[in-house]
């Protein structure tokens, strides 16, 4: 499968900071959890994995096409198993 980087679609992606997930012995792992995304008066919270080449992966339903935005290695993201869409 080809990968496409595309710009978030909202025009803004913020992420909550979540130190545990940057210690480099957690890169190669796949994380799940939920994303806050805001941009335009929204607030989504999607489905989202990282994996080790340091991508989130979006899938905002099932019947969507998944888009996918590129983060910085040092860049930091909160997981919050706790949530539910």
């Amino acid at each position: 499968m080809k990968i496409r980087w595309l710009p978030p679609a909202t025009g803004e992606i913020k992420l909550n900071v979540d130190a545990s997930i940057h210690s480099s012995e957690r890169f190669g792992k796949v994380f799940e959890g939920w994303l806050r995304v805001v941009g335009r008066c929204q607030l989504q919270l999607l489905k989202f994995k990282i994996w080790l080449q340091n991508f989130i992966f979006i899938r905002i339903r099932e019947n969507v096409k998944p888009a996918y935005v590129w983060i910085m290695k040092d860049y930091l993201v909160e997981i919050s198993r706790n949530l539910e869409l």
